[in-house]
């Protein structure tokens, strides 16, 4: 990444495992809805999920583009997300807050998820945010874990606007500040005489 800032991308090359390869990263086109079929009864349509990998699950904004409809009618792009993320370089307290901000993409979208962690706490989390300790691995330790996603086909505000909401409190502060600021500046001290 980066590569059209050589020096942040000399730093990132410097730490790339595959020395002396033009290794690069290519960011893609089109976010990507994956298809699992269904074994019986055939005609029932495939489930389909998306993988935000590692922190991208703590962009809200990214995570609902990525169920956000392209044609903007109704729905969700997928029904469940899946979550692959190598937590290996954190302490014990870091991994609990991931795991506790995944909790949000679920809710915000509605949609269950899949967590498989390298280090830190994989689990299952469902479509409004529960997380049972029964179906959560603790952190750094080998296991093995399944369970049934209950998909949830509600479609949020949050997934059709994504951060609209936020973006018009910044704007409405940005406007409350400027506004006082500006009556402030206008009102002349007490003795001053306007001529």
């Amino acid at each position: 990444p980066l590569r059209s800032i050589p020096p942040i991308f000399f730093i990132f090359n410097f730490f790339n495992p595959y020395k002396g390869t033009d290794y690069t990263l290519y960011p893609g086109s089109d976010m990507t809805v994956f298809t699992l079929s269904r074994s019986a009864p055939s005609d029932l349509k495939p489930w389909r999920f998306v993988t935000p990998i590692c922190f991208e699950d703590l962009d809200s904004g990214l995570v609902a583009e990525m169920f956000r409809t392209r044609d903007g009618s109704a729905g969700k792009r997928a029904d469940f997300l899946v979550n692959l993320t190598n937590d290996g370089w954190f302490l014990a307290t870091e991994n609990a807050l991931h795991f506790q901000a995944a909790i949000f993409r679920s809710i915000e979208n509605r949609v269950p998820s899949a967590r498989s962690v390298n280090t830190g706490i994989s689990g299952f989390i469902d479509s409004v945010g529960r997380a049972p300790n029964d179906l959560q691995t603790k952190a750094r330790v080998e296991a093995v874990m399944t369970a049934a996603l209950r998909l949830d086909h509600r479609t949020t505000l949050f997934t059709r606007v994504g951060n609209l909401f936020a973006g018009l409190c910044v704007g409405t502060t940005f406007l409350l500040v400027v506004s006082r600021i500006a009556r402030r500046s206008g009102k002349t001290a007490p003795g001053d005489s306007i001529k």
